[in-house]
């Protein structure tokens, strides 16, 4: 996939959530936050160095390895989201207002390299 195509996708995936019910449709909304996580992590790992990861599995240490620790810091704390919502006790509105919180500072970045 193209760079500007995951851009857009990722674009696709947060207005989708949005719609939707903090309180009741928490476990969709993380899910469509996380996907836009990776595609806005896809679209900035290309602008940046030129590769992507297509899975999530590695991406942290992908993200690491080529000095970009903040996104890794970022896709951590969304995982850890999503992973309470399906695992734990973290499925509440609380977390969909703390993975937006996360998911904007991937659009910041992403922006930050948007011609």
């Amino acid at each position: 996939m193209k760079s500007e195509n995951h851009l857009v996708k990722a674009k696709r995936l947060y207005e989708t959530q949005k719609s939707l019910d903090p309180n009741k449709d928490w476990e969709t909304i993380i899910e469509d936050l996380f996907g836009a996580s990776l595609h806005y992590t896809a679209y900035i790992c290309e602008r940046k160095i030129g590769m992507h990861m297509d899975t999530h599995k590695g991406l942290i240490k992908f993200l690491r390895a080529n000095d970009m620790s903040e996104l890794a810091v970022l896709f951590s704390a969304l995982d850890v989201c999503r992973t309470g919502t399906w695992y734990g006790s973290r499925g509440n509105g609380d977390v969909v207002k703390e993975a937006r919180k996360i998911i904007d500072k991937f659009k910041e970045k992403a922006g930050e390299l948007h011609e």
